[in-house]
């Protein structure tokens, strides 16, 4: 697979020269484009001991991903959206029950696996098929879609549906979930929303515990971006709120929401994200977030609760207090280096993401990048494992990924 796809990806870059789909149609009323993004991807992974966790100590990690891309549209009224894959890639090792984890069926990822190995696994999957149709003031989008609630940059605990990870350089492409969404534009930098989305249990039948029902608004007042969500989502019912100013010549951004867990045998918790950034007329971006994360745990003997809740993919943070920073900028036209540094304050452990992005041309880009854990280690005793840190049972990653479109 490796060999294969790497000849195939370096052919493409030669044979490549301006970014066109590779078959496209505009016609009075309607257009169509269809578009292939291929991604080759080849790291090397070091996991920390012991080996109770990570029973290899290293791993090669590589795959293969072809994406068909879609996009059709009748006039100003609809418009369908298309993104499939096919993946042929290395399974990577998971800490502990991670894999009991039912995050599969809570949104249901949509796709079928192929074959699935100790070592490899392939399979071919949906992250979005969804229909718009636009009736000023009014748009609807039904069907499977990327959903962002974000308002920050680093900590975003109001992004409930598949949110970046705060160290994740690559960004194109999010897994979708099945919603019907109602868009209600009220001013030129105002709206309102109304979101539910489908959840389902191990059975793959929609199940209402675990479906979400959300209103969403954005208005600005006096210059600032005033931004609110309530509803239910993952077994809680929660009310947020996002502020984004300009002062000082910084920019000032706050998110955050209250939550209650459905079966009410839990505590309410608070996650409140707030910091600021910084851009020179240089491209460097300097951002600065602090998080807390009241349902975290302050003891990392405690964190093992956390490796085996069901929504570590949509929370995954172990602790209450995190630091993060990132800093970004053009080094030159093709070549962009960003950093990004995440520390848990509880127990003093950090994870460094340092990349480089280089544009190859107009839609050829590489990624190198890494994880750089740092925190005590965990040792597994008589009485059980001995959790040292959060980030110190990260394994440390270097990868190398390669994007051509047609």
């Amino acid at each position: 697979m490796r060999v294969t796809g790497l000849i195939f990806f370096i052919l493409a870059v030669l044979v490549s020269s301006e970014a066109l789909a590779f078959y496209e149609h505009a016609g009075d009323k309607g257009s169509f484009k269809a578009r292939l993004a291929v991604d080759l991807s080849s790291g090397f992974a070091a996991y920390p001991g012991p080996r109770e966790f990570y029973p290899e100590q290293t791993q090669g990690v590589n795959s293969l991903v072809l994406r068909i891309l879609g996009d059709a549209a009748w006039e100003d009224r609809a418009r369908l959206e298309l993104n499939a894959y096919q993946l042929t890639g290395t399974r990577q090792q998971r800490a502990l029950n991670q894999n009991a984890s039912d995050e599969p069926y809570r949104y249901l990822r949509m796709r079928r696996i192929f074959s699935d190995t100790e070592d490899y696994e392939a399979l071919a999957g949906l992250d979005q098929a969804s229909l718009k149709l636009y009736a000023d003031p009014f748009e609807i989008a039904v069907g499977r879609q990327p959903i962002g609630l974000a308002n920050n940059f680093i900590f975003t605990p109001n992004d409930l549906f598949y949110p970046f990870g705060a160290t994740a350089v690559d960004r194109e492409f999010r897994p979708g979930v099945d919603s019907l969404r109602l868009n209600l534009k009220t001013g030129a930098l105002s709206g309102l929303s109304i979101i539910s989305v489908m959840g389902y249990d191990r059975d793959e039948r929609p199940d209402w515990d675990r479906s979400a029902a959300l209103v969403s608004g954005v208005a600005n007042l006096s210059g600032t971006a005033v931004s609110f969500l309530g509803g239910k989502a993952d077994g809680r019912h929660l009310a947020g709120l996002g502020l984004s100013a300009e002062a000082l010549g910084l920019g000032w951004r706050l998110e955050g929401n209250y939550s209650r867990p459905t079966t009410y045998t839990q505590d309410p918790y608070v996650q409140i994200s707030l910091g600021f950034d910084k851009r020179w007329a240089s491209s460097l971006h300097l951002v600065v977030e602090y998080y807390y994360h009241e349902n975290g745990r302050r003891d990392p003997e405690d964190y093992l609760s956390r490796l085996s809740d069901p929504l570590l993919i949509m929370d995954p943070y172990f602790g209450r207090h995190y630091l993060g920073l990132t800093l970004m900028g053009e080094a030159s036209p093709l070549f962009t280096v960003e950093t990004v540094a995440i520390v848990n304050l509880d127990d003093g452990s950090a994870v460094f993401g340092p990349a480089v992005i280089y544009n190859a041309a107009d839609e050829i880009e590489f990624i190198l990048s890494a994880e750089l854990p740092y925190g005590k280690r965990t040792d597994v005793g008589l009485t059980g494992p001995d959790i040292g840190s959060e980030y110190g049972l990260y394994p440390r990653i270097f990868n190398l990924l390669g994007r051509i479109y047609f």
